[in-house]
């Protein structure tokens, strides 16, 4: 079980103090302690905490006062606490369970988050640099080669003689 984390909370009356959580967003708890300055000690449900920018939370209070944490006197002639009342509400716990499932598939587009049925799919993505080696012909050199008769008169060595061709 994870520990409980204090955050700051401030009321809609002004109040400020501390809320016991085991996390800022993903808490399972349907209540949450909350702790006041002035040492008053109660119990919110989570739908009356709202996250605020900062880190804290704004707790909305119901209009049920709230209960005074008062030690308990070790006097002799202290009474006994009153029974508690009994709540016929219907309360309702949910629970998260996170799976992590290997996919390795290249896209050509940024997926989005999806919902399918009562499961909500983050697609975790990675950036990866491509480097391809292509080629570009930047120039072509042509090279022509054609072919002539050509007729130049030459002196032609045959058996030690000269003759003219």
């Amino acid at each position: 079980m994870a520990e409980l984390q204090r955050f700051p909370v401030v009321t809609t009356a002004g109040e400020t103090g501390h809320v016991l959580r085991r996390a800022r967003f993903i808490d399972p708890s349907e209540q949450s302690r909350v702790i006041l300055e002035d040492g008053t000690e109660l119990t919110a449900p989570a739908s009356d905490l709202e996250a605020q920018n900062d880190g804290s939370f704004l707790l909305r209070r119901s209009q049920d006062p709230p209960v005074q944490n008062v030690p308990e006197s070790t006097h002799p002639t202290s009474q006994p606490p009153a029974p508690a009342a009994i709540s016929a509400e219907t309360l309702f716990a949910d629970e998260v369970g996170i799976d992590r499932v290997a996919v390795n598939q290249i896209v050509d587009e940024l997926p989005t988050n999806r919902q399918e049925g009562d499961i909500l799919i983050i697609p975790v993505v990675e950036e990866i640099l491509v480097v391809q080696k292509r080629y570009m012909i930047k120039e072509e050199i042509r090279i022509n080669r054609s072919r002539r008769p050509v007729s130049e008169p030459r002196r032609i060595l045959v058996n030690g003689q000269e003759t003219r061709s």
